[in-house]
């Protein structure tokens, strides 16, 4: 009996976001992902009661993914919560 063959090899990446609650931001971030060539969006799974969102989504193992880009339409509020939870935090300078 032979094996099925597999047409493509795919790493999944499951990255969680702080955010469960607004769809809104929840949206924009999946179409973030949805737009990146080579990348599948499989699932998102948002969850309010623990603030939450989790993406599932495939892509070639030689594709590296070294961020995602945050839409622009967010960057403010991003930017004003990083402070805000920055806030009486040490701070390490990255290399």
């Amino acid at each position: 009996m032979s094996r099925p063959s597999i047409a493509a090899p795919a790493v999944e990446c499951v990255p969680n976001v702080s955010e469960g609650r607004d769809h809104g931001v929840i949206e924009c971030l999946a179409d973030a992902i949805r737009s990146v060539g080579g990348v599948t969006l499989m699932n998102v799974h948002a969850d309010a009661d623990h603030h939450r969102t989790v993406f599932s989504f495939l892509g070639a193992p030689a594709f590296r993914l070294g961020w995602l880009v945050l839409p622009p339409v967010l960057a403010s509020a991003v930017a004003q919560a990083k402070r805000r939870d920055d806030l009486g935090s040490p701070t390490l300078d990255q290399l």
